[in-house]
C-alpha cells in the first residue's frame, strides 16, 4: 500500500510546502534564543547597575535553565497529549510577556523571576521541533529538517549578538528585552496562521500531504494516551536514552557556556564597544549555523535506511563531539582571528552535534507516540549540562581570573560524551530490538 501510495504521488512533480513548516519552526526556535542572548549582551551593563560580582552573574546567567530543566519533561508530556498547536501558542505568548517583564525589572528579585518565567515558557520549543520534524519530514530528510529547524539555536544568538548589541549600545540594557519580547509576539501571529499537522494543512498541495503521510514512518501524529507516566517509565529504562541524554549534556555545557560568558569574555580580553563585540560574536554563531544544516543534509546522504534504523548517524555525533573538543585550544590563541576560528570550529561541530541526537532519538524511537517526551529527557540531560556552565564559570573567572581553565574543562567533558555515545547508544529505544528489516520497513512503509 505504501508503495502505492508513493507511486501515485511521484507521477508529477511533488512541491516542497512543507519547507513553510521547518522554517516557521526555525523562526520559533531563532526567537527562542534571541531572548536567551539577550541577558548575555546585557551582562556587563546589568553588573554595572546592579553591582554585581562574576559569581552573582553566573547565578542570574544560570536562573533561565533552573525552571527550564525543571519543566522540560512536563512540557514534553503535555506536548505528547495536545499537539504543538495549542502547546507553543500558550508558551511563546508567556515568554514573550516574561521577556518584557525583564526589561522593565527593578531588581534581582524581578530579574530572578522573569528569567524563571522564560525558562517555563521556553521549555516546550526544541521538543516541538523534534515532533514537529517526526510529523512533516520524510525519513530520507530527517537529518536536514531536524538540522534547519532548530538552526535558529545558532542564528539567534548571532543576530542577536549584533542587533541587540546596537540595541543595548544606543538605548540601554532595557530596550533588548522589550523589542525581543516584542518580536515574539508577531511570530505567535505567523504560528497561528500556518502551524498544522500535515493532515490538517489545508495550505498543503494533496500530492506532498500523500508523499509525506507515506514516508515519515508509522503513527508519526499518533497522541499518548492513557497514564502519562507508562510512556516515561520506559523511556527511563533504556540505557540509550540515558546514555544520549549524558552525552547531550556535555555538548550543552560548552554551548551555554557561550551563550552566557562570551560577550564578557572577548569584552574583557580585548576591549571595543559592544557593537563590536556583537559583530565579532556572530561571526562563529553564522558560521555554526550553516555547519549545522550542512551536517544534516550529509548525514541524510551518506546514510542508507538500514544504517538509520541501526543508528549509525551516532558515528557522525562522535567524530562532531572530538571537533567541538577544539575549544580546549582558547587558552593558546594569541590573537582575536585565532579565537574565532577556534569558536567557529568548535562551535560548529558541537551545534551540529547537538542538534543530531535529536536526528539520533528519532531514528531510535519504536513508539512516536512518546517522541516529545524522549525530546523532553534529551533536553533535560542538556540543561543540567546548561545549567552548570554559568554558574562553574563564573566561579572559575572569580578564583583563578582567567576564563583558561573553564575552555579546558568544556572540551574535557565533551570528550566523555564522546564514549558516552560509543558505549551506551547501541540499542534501540522502547520495545525489544526488532530485527534490523523489519524496522527499516516500517520506517519506509
Amino acid at each position: 500500500m505504501a508503495d502505492a501510495a508513493i507511486e501515485s504521488v511521484t507521477s508529477k512533480p511533488i512541491p516542497h510546502r512543507r519547507l513553510r513548516v521547518y522554517f516557521l519552526v526555525l523562526f520559533l526556535v531563532f526567537i527562542a534564543y534571541l531572548n536567551r542572548m539577550a541577558l548575555s549582551v546585557a551582562g556587563p551593563a546589568v553588573a554595572k547597575e546592579f553591582h554585581l560580582s562574576p559569581i552573582a552573574m553566573g547565578y542570574l546567567f544560570s536562573a533561565f535553565f533552573w525552571m527550564y530543566t525543571l519543566s522540560v519533561v512536563p512540557a514534553g508530556m503535555v506536548l505528547d497529549r495536545f499537539g504543538g498547536r495549542r502547546v507553543i501558542t500558550f508558551c511563546l505568548a508567556f515568554w514573550s510577556l516574561m521577556s518584557l517583564c525583564t526589561g522593565v525589572a527593578t531588581g534581582m528579585v524581578g530579574l530572578f523571576l522573569s528569567r524563571f518565567g522564560l525558562g517555563v515558557g521556553e521549555s516546550a520549543t526544541l521538543p516541538t521541533a523534534g515532533r514537529t520534524v517526526r510529523e512533516w519530514s520524510p525519513l530520507r530528510e530527517r537529518g536536514f529538517a531536524t538540522t534547519l529547524s532548530i538552526c535558529g539555536s545558532h542564528l539567534g544568538p548571532g543576530v542577536g549578538a549584533i542587533f541587540l548589541g546596537w540595541l543595548v549600545t544606543r538605548f540601554g540594557w532595557r530596550t533588548g528585552f522589550l523589542v525581543s519580547g516584542g518580536v515574539g509576539f508577531v511570530l505567535l501571529a505567523a504560528w497561528l496562521l500556518w502551524y498544522h499537522r500535515p493532515d490538517e494543512a489545508k495550505w498543503l498541495d494533496e500530492s506532498e500531504r500523500s508523499m509525506i503521510l507515506a514516508e515519515r514512518g508509522p503513527n508519526a501524529t499518533k497522541v499518548a494516551t492513557g497514564n502519562p507516566l507508562t510512556g516515561l517509565g520506559m523511556l527511563l529504562k533504556s540505557q540509550t536514552m540515558w546514555g544520549l541524554a549524558m552525552a547531550h549534556g556535555t555538548g550543552i555545557y560548552t554551548q551555554f557556556l557561550f551563550l552566557t560568558w562570551l560577550p564578557t569574555y572577548l569584552l574583557h580580553s580585548r576591549g571595543g564597544s559592544m557593537v563590536a563585540i556583537g559583530a565579532y560574536i556572530a561571526i562563529p554563531y553564522c558560521v555554526a549555523a550553516a555547519a549545522t544544516v550542512g551536517f544534516g543534509w550529509i548525514s541524510d546522504l551518506l546514510l542508507t535506511p538500514e544504517a538509520v534504523a541501526n543508528g549509525r548517524r551516532r558515528n557522525i555525533c562522535v567524530i562532531l563531539k572530538f571537533g567541538s573538543a577544539a575549544v580546549m585550544l582558547l587558552p593558546w590563541a594569541t590573537s582575536l582571528w585565532q579565537i574565532l576560528a577556534i569558536l567557529s570550529v568548535s562551535m560548529s561541530a558541537s551545534s551540529a552535534g547537538v542538534t543530531l541526537h535529536y536526528t539520533l532519538v528519532t531514528d531510535l524511537l519504536l513508539e512516536p507516540e512518546h517522541s516529545a517526551r524522549a525530546y523532553s529527557l534529551l533536553n533535560l540531560g542538556g540543561n543540567l549540562g546548561g545549567l552548570c556552565a554559568p554558574i562553574v564559570t563564573g566561579y572559575v573567572v572569580a578564583y583563578m581570573g582567567g576564563y583558561n581553565v573553564a575552555f579546558i574543562l568544556a572540551g574535557l567533558l565533551l570528550l566523555i560524551g564522546a564514549v558516552l555515545l560509543i558505549t551506551m547508544t547501541r540499542k534501540t529505544i522502547g520495545k525489544a530490538v526488532q530485527p534490523v528489516s523489519a524496522t527499516v520497513e516500517q520506517a519506509t512503509r
